[in-house]
């Protein structure tokens, strides 16, 4: 039998955090899970900490042969799922042990939703909470896709949180082409904005993930990009929502995801100088 939900993690570089990672995935209440491991070619040694759970059996284990890059990782682990719902779990992130229950629990109980998300807290690199309980502003138990589209575009904030507040149904997310592998800086709001266009989502008001700041080389140049990709998706997205890109609020909300972007990059660069055990402070939704 297949199971019920297939969590699945990119790796690279995640040496420091991997153990951490995947601990909080075997400590789940929910027991029907899967656990799809793919290292994108990590120079550290991220595989090796992943071999001690080879013998596992809930645990696939697969290793690129050269990198590919984030979206390519994502869509091959997505590839491998087996379960009817699925999570992608950044290999420095960490779950709550209620989290599948929950989610699982949410999705089944609303036929009509095509992904489930929850509230997480912001720690940084030694796993202290930087910022609790972030996300999902004025966003609460089912809400059809266009609002919750709508409300992206008027925040310019990813109220719906990183991949690992997210469960996915797999045959949705499939059926969009997976993670959107033209998307660098947006991947997951890209992939957020597909799925909604075929179902809600399900907002709990729990905190069920946390998202991890650690430490990372940006460039000014990379600065730019994001933020400029911020503003062209914004701005796309105000269209798919039904809202004319030009009104106060969508213009509002491409200024708010621009300024966000850039305070979000610098807490990355920030934290790259001071070191691995830097503390960051981030704005979250």
């Amino acid at each position: 039998m297949p199971p019920v939900v297939s969590v699945c993690i990119p790796s690279y570089r995640a040496e420091p955090f991997l153990r951490a990672t995947l601990q909080s995935v075997l400590d789940q209440t929910f027991g029907d899970w899967e656990l799809v491991l793919v290292d994108d070619a990590s120079p550290d040694r991220s595989w090796e900490i992943a071999q001690e759970l080879r013998e596992h059996p809930r645990v696939r284990l697969e290793r690129n042969p050269t990198n590919l890059g984030a979206s390519a990782t994502w869509n091959r682990a997505l590839a491998m799922a087996q379960g009817r719902f699925v999570k992608l779990l950044c290999s420095d992130d960490v779950l709550r042990p209620t989290c599948l229950a929950r989610q699982v629990e949410a999705l089944e109980a609303h036929d009509g939703a095509v992904m489930a998300s929850a509230r997480r807290d912001i720690i940084d690199a030694t796993g202290k909470v930087v910022l609790a309980g972030r996300g999902l502003r004025g966003l609460r138990g089912e809400v059809p896709g266009p609002a919750a589209l709508a409300a992206l575009v008027r925040t310019g904030e990813n109220l719906l949180g990183e991949p690992s507040s997210v469960l996915f149904r797999t045959d949705v997310l499939r059926a969009v082409g997976g993670f959107d592998q033209e998307a660098h800086y947006t991947l997951d709001l890209s992939t957020y904005a597909a799925v909604l266009r075929h179902g809600s989502v399900v907002c709990l008001d729990d905190v069920l993930a946390t998202f991890r700041i650690s430490a990372t080389s940006w460039s000014a140049t990379l600065l730019r990009e994001q933020a400029r990709q911020a503003r062209h998706f914004y701005r796309d997205l105000a269209v798919q929502a039904g809202l004319d890109p030009r009104s106060v609020p969508a213009r509002v909300g491409r200024v708010r995801a621009t300024l966000l972007s850039y305070l979000r990059m610098a807490a990355f660069a920030r934290a790259s100088r001071r070191g691995p055990g830097a503390e960051v402070a981030v704005r979250g939704s």
